[in-house]
Protein backbone atom coordinates (compact mmCIF):
# COMPACT_ATOMS: atom_id res chain seq x y z
CA UNK A 1 0.00 0.00 0.00
CA UNK A 2 2.57 2.67 0.83
CA UNK A 3 4.36 1.42 -2.39
CA UNK A 4 1.51 2.16 -4.65
CA UNK A 5 1.33 5.49 -2.40
CA UNK A 6 4.60 6.54 -3.36
CA UNK A 7 4.38 5.02 -6.64
CA UNK A 8 1.10 7.70 -7.48
CA UNK A 9 2.85 10.35 -5.80
CA UNK A 10 5.41 10.13 -8.21
CA UNK A 11 3.58 9.75 -11.25
CA UNK A 12 1.06 12.77 -9.93
CA UNK A 13 0.98 16.02 -12.08
CA UNK A 14 3.28 17.89 -9.82
CA UNK A 15 6.20 14.88 -9.94
CA UNK A 16 5.81 14.94 -14.12
CA UNK A 17 6.15 18.81 -14.02
CA UNK A 18 8.80 18.53 -11.61
CA UNK A 19 10.76 15.98 -13.84
CA UNK A 20 10.49 17.83 -16.91
CA UNK A 21 11.49 21.50 -15.10
CA UNK A 22 14.16 19.51 -13.94
CA UNK A 23 14.82 17.98 -17.39
CA UNK A 24 14.88 21.79 -19.23
CA UNK A 25 17.22 23.09 -16.59
CA UNK A 26 19.53 20.39 -18.04
CA UNK A 27 19.24 20.95 -21.23
CA UNK A 28 19.78 24.97 -20.88
CA UNK A 29 22.99 24.46 -18.67
CA UNK A 30 24.22 22.16 -21.46
CA UNK A 31 23.87 24.41 -23.96
CA UNK A 32 24.83 27.10 -22.22
CA UNK A 33 28.50 25.14 -21.40
CA UNK A 34 28.86 24.22 -25.03
CA UNK A 35 28.48 28.08 -25.85
CA UNK A 36 30.77 28.76 -23.47
CA UNK A 37 33.82 26.30 -24.41
CA UNK A 38 33.54 27.40 -28.34
CA UNK A 39 33.30 30.71 -27.10
CA UNK A 40 36.83 29.94 -25.22
CA UNK A 41 38.09 27.87 -27.73
CA UNK A 42 37.81 30.65 -30.48
CA UNK A 43 39.69 33.45 -28.26
CA UNK A 44 42.54 30.94 -28.03
CA UNK A 45 42.83 30.33 -31.57
CA UNK A 46 43.51 34.41 -32.17
CA UNK A 47 46.63 33.64 -33.62
CA UNK A 48 44.49 31.74 -36.78
CA UNK A 49 40.94 34.14 -37.05
CA UNK A 50 43.27 37.44 -35.78
CA UNK A 51 40.09 38.66 -34.12
CA UNK A 52 40.93 40.22 -30.99
CA UNK A 53 39.50 38.88 -27.54
CA UNK A 54 37.15 41.42 -26.76
CA UNK A 55 35.68 41.39 -30.70
CA UNK A 56 35.01 38.00 -29.97
CA UNK A 57 33.61 37.70 -26.74
CA UNK A 58 31.07 40.46 -28.01
CA UNK A 59 30.19 38.51 -30.93
CA UNK A 60 29.58 35.75 -29.20
CA UNK A 61 27.30 37.49 -26.51
CA UNK A 62 25.29 39.20 -28.88
CA UNK A 63 24.57 36.07 -30.71
CA UNK A 64 23.59 34.10 -27.36
CA UNK A 65 21.15 36.54 -26.46
CA UNK A 66 19.31 36.47 -30.05
CA UNK A 67 19.61 32.64 -29.25
CA UNK A 68 18.03 32.54 -26.38
CA UNK A 69 15.18 35.18 -27.34
CA UNK A 70 14.18 33.09 -30.03
CA UNK A 71 13.51 30.12 -27.27
CA UNK A 72 12.68 32.31 -25.09
CA UNK A 73 12.30 35.79 -25.56
CA UNK A 74 9.91 36.37 -21.66
CA UNK A 75 13.17 34.69 -20.00
CA UNK A 76 15.48 37.14 -21.71
CA UNK A 77 13.21 39.67 -21.16
CA UNK A 78 13.52 38.89 -17.50
CA UNK A 79 17.03 38.64 -17.59
CA UNK A 80 17.76 42.08 -18.96
CA UNK A 81 15.36 43.66 -16.36
CA UNK A 82 17.30 42.34 -13.72
CA UNK A 83 20.29 43.08 -14.85
CA UNK A 84 22.67 45.50 -12.28
CA UNK A 85 23.21 48.52 -14.95
CA UNK A 86 24.26 50.65 -12.55
CA UNK A 87 27.54 48.58 -12.37
CA UNK A 88 28.77 48.92 -15.77
CA UNK A 89 28.68 52.42 -15.24
CA UNK A 90 30.64 52.05 -12.38
CA UNK A 91 33.65 50.03 -14.15
CA UNK A 92 33.52 52.04 -17.22
CA UNK A 93 34.52 54.96 -15.00
CA UNK A 94 37.33 52.94 -13.78
CA UNK A 95 38.32 52.27 -17.15
CA UNK A 96 38.57 56.02 -18.14
CA UNK A 97 40.46 56.40 -14.83
CA UNK A 98 43.09 53.45 -16.07
CA UNK A 99 43.19 55.46 -19.07
CA UNK A 100 43.77 58.48 -17.57
CA UNK A 101 46.52 57.36 -15.76
CA UNK A 102 48.45 55.93 -18.12
CA UNK A 103 48.39 59.65 -20.62
CA UNK A 104 49.35 61.45 -17.46
CA UNK A 105 52.59 59.61 -16.80
CA UNK A 106 51.15 58.00 -13.57
CA UNK A 107 51.42 54.28 -15.01
CA UNK A 108 54.99 54.93 -15.87
CA UNK A 109 55.67 56.22 -12.10
CA UNK A 110 54.29 53.42 -10.54
CA UNK A 111 56.69 51.37 -12.79
CA UNK A 112 59.40 51.77 -10.82
CA UNK A 113 58.50 49.00 -8.83
CA UNK A 114 59.19 46.51 -11.08
CA UNK A 115 63.24 48.02 -12.17
CA UNK A 116 64.57 46.22 -9.21
CA UNK A 117 63.76 42.73 -10.18
CA UNK A 118 63.67 43.71 -14.24
CA UNK A 119 66.11 41.43 -15.05
CA UNK A 120 64.94 38.33 -13.22
CA UNK A 121 61.03 36.46 -13.23
CA UNK A 122 61.62 36.80 -9.31
CA UNK A 123 59.57 39.86 -10.49
CA UNK A 124 56.56 37.71 -11.20
CA UNK A 125 56.07 37.77 -7.27
CA UNK A 126 56.47 42.09 -7.55
CA UNK A 127 53.52 42.12 -10.65
CA UNK A 128 51.18 39.66 -9.23
CA UNK A 129 50.92 41.54 -5.58
CA UNK A 130 50.58 44.10 -7.24
CA UNK A 131 47.57 43.54 -9.24
CA UNK A 132 46.38 41.48 -6.26
CA UNK A 133 46.01 44.90 -4.30
CA UNK A 134 44.88 46.87 -7.20
CA UNK A 135 41.52 44.88 -7.62
CA UNK A 136 40.54 45.36 -4.19
CA UNK A 137 41.06 49.26 -5.28
CA UNK A 138 39.87 49.94 -8.83
CA UNK A 139 37.81 46.54 -9.83
CA UNK A 140 38.99 43.56 -11.95
CA UNK A 141 39.04 45.01 -15.22
CA UNK A 142 40.87 48.37 -14.63
CA UNK A 143 43.36 47.20 -12.67
CA UNK A 144 44.67 44.42 -15.03
CA UNK A 145 44.99 47.24 -17.17
CA UNK A 146 46.83 49.36 -15.33
CA UNK A 147 49.24 46.94 -14.13
CA UNK A 148 49.33 46.13 -18.18
CA UNK A 149 50.21 49.91 -18.64
CA UNK A 150 52.69 49.42 -16.00
CA UNK A 151 54.56 46.66 -17.44
CA UNK A 152 55.07 48.36 -20.85
CA UNK A 153 55.93 51.63 -19.46
CA UNK A 154 59.58 49.36 -18.22
CA UNK A 155 62.47 50.76 -20.39
CA UNK A 156 64.35 47.52 -20.13
CA UNK A 157 61.32 45.25 -21.37
CA UNK A 158 60.94 47.56 -24.73
CA UNK A 159 61.56 45.60 -27.29
CA UNK A 160 64.31 47.79 -28.85
CA UNK A 161 65.97 47.75 -25.25
CA UNK A 162 65.67 43.65 -25.29
CA UNK A 163 66.88 43.83 -28.81
CA UNK A 164 70.24 46.04 -27.73
CA UNK A 165 70.65 44.39 -24.54
CA UNK A 166 72.72 41.34 -26.50
CA UNK A 167 73.40 37.80 -23.79
CA UNK A 168 70.92 40.05 -20.73
CA UNK A 169 68.20 40.42 -23.41
CA UNK A 170 66.93 37.09 -22.72
CA UNK A 171 66.75 37.01 -19.34
CA UNK A 172 64.59 40.87 -19.58
CA UNK A 173 62.26 39.01 -22.50
CA UNK A 174 61.71 36.12 -19.53
CA UNK A 175 61.13 38.40 -16.63
CA UNK A 176 58.75 40.39 -18.53
CA UNK A 177 56.78 37.29 -19.77
CA UNK A 178 56.63 36.63 -15.85
CA UNK A 179 55.30 39.57 -15.53
CA UNK A 180 52.56 39.36 -17.58
CA UNK A 181 51.53 35.75 -16.44
CA UNK A 182 51.40 36.78 -12.96
CA UNK A 183 48.70 39.72 -13.57
CA UNK A 184 46.57 36.38 -14.86
CA UNK A 185 46.88 35.08 -11.22
CA UNK A 186 46.97 38.49 -9.33
CA UNK A 187 43.87 39.16 -11.15
CA UNK A 188 41.75 36.36 -10.30
CA UNK A 189 42.89 35.29 -6.81
CA UNK A 190 42.43 38.91 -5.78
CA UNK A 191 39.01 39.35 -6.69
CA UNK A 192 38.28 36.82 -3.76
CA UNK A 193 39.71 39.41 -1.17
CA UNK A 194 36.70 42.14 -1.66
CA UNK A 195 33.45 43.01 -2.66
CA UNK A 196 35.06 45.41 -5.26
CA UNK A 197 37.78 42.83 -6.40
CA UNK A 198 35.41 41.71 -9.50
CA UNK A 199 32.23 42.71 -11.27
CA UNK A 200 31.15 39.22 -10.22
CA UNK A 201 31.41 39.89 -6.46
CA UNK A 202 29.43 42.96 -6.85
CA UNK A 203 26.75 41.44 -8.96
CA UNK A 204 26.93 38.18 -5.80
CA UNK A 205 26.51 41.26 -3.06
CA UNK A 206 23.59 42.86 -4.89
CA UNK A 207 21.47 39.59 -5.45
CA UNK A 208 22.41 38.86 -2.01
CA UNK A 209 21.00 41.81 -0.81
CA UNK A 210 18.08 41.49 -2.84
CA UNK A 211 17.40 37.93 -0.43
CA UNK A 212 18.42 39.70 2.33
CA UNK A 213 21.28 38.79 2.80
CA UNK A 214 23.96 40.98 3.73
CA UNK A 215 27.44 41.00 2.37
CA UNK A 216 30.21 43.10 3.44
CA UNK A 217 34.26 43.87 2.42
CA UNK A 218 34.96 42.89 5.93
CA UNK A 219 33.65 39.18 5.41
CA UNK A 220 35.58 38.70 2.14
CA UNK A 221 38.70 40.03 3.46
CA UNK A 222 38.42 38.00 6.83
CA UNK A 223 38.06 34.68 4.57
CA UNK A 224 39.97 35.76 1.38
CA UNK A 225 43.01 37.05 2.83
CA UNK A 226 44.10 34.05 4.57
CA UNK A 227 43.50 31.91 1.46
CA UNK A 228 44.36 33.99 -1.22
CA UNK A 229 47.47 35.31 -0.08
CA UNK A 230 49.13 31.87 0.52
CA UNK A 231 48.16 30.50 -2.94
CA UNK A 232 48.81 34.00 -4.95
CA UNK A 233 52.88 33.15 -3.72
CA UNK A 234 52.34 29.41 -4.27
CA UNK A 235 51.42 30.45 -7.86
CA UNK A 236 54.13 32.63 -8.20
CA UNK A 237 56.66 30.29 -6.89
CA UNK A 238 55.68 27.87 -9.58
CA UNK A 239 56.33 30.65 -12.20
CA UNK A 240 59.50 32.03 -11.17
CA UNK A 241 60.84 28.19 -11.12
CA UNK A 242 58.75 26.85 -14.09
CA UNK A 243 61.83 26.53 -16.55
CA UNK A 244 59.60 27.63 -19.78
CA UNK A 245 58.30 30.39 -18.38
Amino acid sequence: GERSSLGSRHHSPEGERGSARDGTFTRTGVFCLVRVLTATLICALESVHGLPVYLVVLIMGACSIVVDGLIDAAFVADTLRHMPWELFSFVTGFLVLAEAMSVTGISLALASVFLPLAHTKSVAYVSGFVTMLFCNLFETLPATLIVFKMIDSVPQWKPAAIAAAGVHGAGFRAARRAALSAVIFGSNFGANTACIGSLGGLMMRRLAAMQGVVVTNGMLLRQGIPVMIPTMFVACWVLVNWSEV
